[in-house]
């Protein structure tokens, strides 16, 4: 079994990219779904933190916002329950260990208090959906190659020789893109001056 983004070409990680899991299978048939999805995740994962370093902090920040945006829905939709139950008491102990100073507000205030906060999460869980929908994640498999394909074109026409996506190593291929990017980020800047 493959678990590892040493362990595949270029060709095998474009092919776990666009869907197919036997990739990492090697003829093993004892593995769960489970198993194989966190170990093409952790793959994945491998591949994006040597590539583009700078994107893999964007997209864990991304991620960590959205679990706190769920987080905020979740909370605030509580309250609103229990504001509706006119168990306005329980209500203010939850917000206030949220951070939230409700000891004073009266129960009208409380209520317009918890709608307004629930309708801004809302309105961030929404924008964080949106926001995923225009993901690379989402492409079909056919576009998910192109870009591939794009990506093998520039490193070729950057570095000046042939690369055989089913020969080279997707660890070394990550690297060369993560050469590529930081070389042509520093001329752009070389550029700006």
């Amino acid at each position: 079994m493959k678990e590892r983004l040493s362990q595949l070409t270029m060709r095998e990680y474009i092919e776990l990219m666009c869907g197919d899991d036997s990739i990492l299978l090697e003829g093993e048939n004892n593995v769960t779904p489970q198993q194989l999805s966190i170990i093409k995740r952790n793959i994945i994962f491998e591949y994006k933190q040597i590539a583009d370093p700078p994107g893999m902090m964007s997209y864990l920040s991304d991620e960590d916002n959205k679990k706190k945006t769920t987080i905020e829905v979740l909370l605030f939709q509580m309250c609103d329950t229990l504001i509706r139950m006119k168990a306005f008491d329980e209500s203010r102990d939850i917000l206030n260990s949220y951070g939230l100073r409700t000891a004073t507000m009266s129960e009208n205030k409380l209520r317009e208090t918890v709608k307004s906060r629930l309708n801004r999460a809302l309105s961030m869980q929404k924008r964080e959906i949106s926001k995923n929908d225009e993901d690379s994640e989402n492409l079909s498999p056919d576009d998910m190659r192109k870009v591939f394909d794009k990506q093998t074109t520039h490193l070729m026409t950057y570095f000046k020789f042939q690369i055989n996506v089913s020969e080279i190593g997707a660890t070394i291929y990550a690297n060369m893109v993560s050469q590529y990017t930081r070389e042509i980020k520093g001329k752009m800047a070389l550029l700006k001056k």
